[in-house]
């Protein structure tokens, strides 16, 4: 009797993690990016950052604080958002959803490039190919 319902439990268990790795919007399921996928836009932090200055960067450059105070949401026209590590460089990859605009992207971008915390940005890439990080 244990064994059987060991094996249900763990049957149901395996059913919804089977389910886990996409999310289900509309009737179609939209797979999450990774580093060895190509993503819209990303960058590493230089190496001789501090935790602090990082810290603050990724709750009020990459996050948009929300007004309640309660965390903060992706920039505008941004549908994912993860860490990316390369050569020793930390640093994040960026999709955006269908519906970004020209002028969103390029504001996310511009703001990178400008910020003396960051090494280097790239668009349209693999960071797990990139090569060129010193």
């Amino acid at each position: 009797m244990k064994i059987i319902l060991l094996f249900v439990i763990t049957s149901f268990l395996f059913c919804f993690q089977s389910q886990s790795c996409g999310i289900r919007r509309d009737d179609r399921n939209i797979q999450l990016k990774g580093s060895r996928d190509r993503n819209d836009l990303v960058f590493f932090y230089k190496k001789d950052i501090s935790y602090d200055e990082t810290s603050f960067f990724e709750d009020n450059v990459l996050h948009k604080p929300r007004p309640d105070g309660q965390g903060g949401d992706l920039p505008d026209g941004v549908i994912d958002l993860f860490l990316v590590t390369n050569s020793g460089f930390k640093g994040f990859a960026f999709n955006f959803s269908k519906k970004a605009t020209p002028q969103q992207r390029q504001n996310l971008k511009s703001t990178l490039e400008s910020s003396p915390l960051v090494h280097k940005v790239y668009e349209d890439v693999i960071p797990d190919e990139i090569t060129d990080l010193k």
